[in-house]
């Protein structure tokens, strides 16, 4: 069994990211394997899937084919009928000011409002296929989530608090790590290619 851990790199500020560290396709376990089994990679080989709804080849998935229905004013499908004649009665008058309707819309720019029920924002469910410009923004380089909260400070290292793990006690590495460290020891390896 391979144990999956983090590998991470403590900043001078005493925040901690995780890193990947570099290496060869050969030293990725599994790697060729999914390659060779991989269609469209002429080697012959292919994946566990042949078809989809019966259909071959490259297979695009429609709403459809997922038994997704949209709803109409008559009929209900994602959203309720109700909740769709009234969304639908939003776009068609935005700025509408009856008191009576639950609903509301505001425009916060643009093309892009804001909807709200008895004035609390809400977020209607969707599909992704509805959500304009969302491809180009999976895609953009630099977009990331805020930074967690990185814990307590640590000591400060000094000549004392640098003593060497064992199995039964942390030093400049956990006792968890020393064990699997020494458990490697175990283990022999072999040359398989040149990198």
């Amino acid at each position: 069994m391979v144990e999956i851990k983090k590998m991470m790199q403590r900043n001078t500020d005493g925040t901690s990211d995780q890193y990947y560290p570099e290496t060869h396709v050969l030293a990725v376990l599994g790697l060729s394997d999914l390659v060779k089994n991989t269609p469209g990679n002429n080697s012959g080989g292919s994946s566990g899937v042949s078809s989809i709804n019966g259909k071959t080849g490259i297979v695009f998935i429609t709403k459809e084919d997922l038994g997704i229905v949209l709803a109409t004013s008559t009929s209900d499908g994602l959203l309720s009928r109700e909740l769709y004649q009234k969304i639908q009665e939003l776009v068609d008058s935005p700025t509408s000011s009856n008191t009576e309707s639950d609903i509301s819309a505001e425009l916060i720019n643009d093309r892009i409002y804001q909807l709200l029920y008895k004035k609390e924002t809400f977020n209607p469910k969707t599909t992704i296929d509805a959500v304009e410009g969302l491809e180009e923004a999976l895609h953009e380089s630099g977009i990331k989530g805020d930074k967690g909260d990185p814990g307590e400070q640590g000591p400060p290292g000094t000549a004392e608090n640098l003593t060497l793990a064992t199995e039964e006690s942390d030093g400049l590495m956990s006792k968890s790590d020393k064990k699997q460290i020494n458990r490697l020891s175990k283990y022999t390896f072999e040359k398989t290619g040149e990198i």
